[in-house]
C-alpha cells in the first residue's frame, strides 16, 4: 500500500507483521524483534505481538484484531507452540485460513527443535534457512539474520504485488532454495 504525498512522492505503508509464539518462547521472540528493527527503521514493517497489549485493552480482542489486520503472520515454532492451545487451535488456525484466502501471508520460523513435519504449517516455506531450528545455529544472529533476509524478500514480494508488478506475488516468493528436505513417514 502506497500513500501519496504533495509532488507525486509516494510513501509505502509498513506492513503489519503479527508474532504468534509461546511464553516459553519470549526470549527468542525478544531477539527476533531487535533483528526486526532494522526493517521497522527502514519503513517496511510494523510488528505487534501480545506484549505490546496496553493495560485494560481486552487482551484477547487485541489479539484476533492484530490477526486479522496483518499482512504477515510469523508462527514462531517450537513443541511448545504446538502444545499451547491458544496458538495453535486459535492464532494457527486464524493465520491458516487467511493464508488460503491469499489475505496473508504465513512464515513458520523454526525456534526450536520439534516434530512439526506433519502439521499443517509443513506445506509452506520456513525460516531460517533450511528450517534449521533456530537453537540448533552456533551462531544464533547469523539464525535471526537469516529469518530478517527472508521476510525482507517476502515484503518486496507483497510489495510487487500491491504495485501490480508482472511476475510478482505471495506465490512468486522464492524461497525454495532455502526448503528443508522432510521425509514424510511411509515415503521413504
Amino acid at each position: 500500500m502506497t500513500r501519496e504525498h504533495g509532488g507525486g512522492v509516494q510513501e509505502r505503508k509498513p506492513a503489519a507483521v503479527f508474532i504468534a509464539y509461546s511464553r516459553e518462547d519470549k526470549r527468542l521472540r525478544d531477539r527476533l524483534v531487535k533483528h526486526l528493527a532494522i526493517l521497522e527503521r527502514e519503513g517496511l514493517v510494523r510488528v505487534w505481538y501480545d506484549g505490546r497489549i496496553i493495560p485494560g485493552e481486552k487482551w484477547e480482542d487485541e489479539i484476533r484484531r492484530h490477526l486479522q489486520g496483518a499482512d504477515l503472520i510469523l508462527l514462531l515454532v517450537s513443541a511448545d507452540f504446538v502444545a499451547s492451545e491458544y496458538c495453535y487451535d486459535v492464532e494457527m488456525k486464524i493465520a491458516l485460513d487467511r493464508h488460503r484466502k491469499g489475505e496473508v501471508v504465513v512464515l513458520p520460523i523454526i525456534l526450536r527443535e520439534s516434530d512439526w513435519s506433519s502439521l499443517p504449517i509443513a506445506e509452506l516455506q520456513a525460516l531460517p534457512e533450511g528450517a534449521k531450528p533456530i537453537t540448533r545455529w552456533s551462531d544464533r544472529d547469523a539464525a535471526f539474520k537469516s529469518v530478517s533476509q527472508g521476510i525482507r524478500r517476502v515484503l518486496v514480494s507483497i510489495a510487487g504485488a500491491r504495485d501490480g508488478h508482472a511476475g510478482a506475488g505471495i506465490e512468486r516468493v522464492d524461497l525454495l532454495a532455502q526448503r528443508p528436505s522432510v521425509t514424510r513417514k511411509g515415503a521413504e
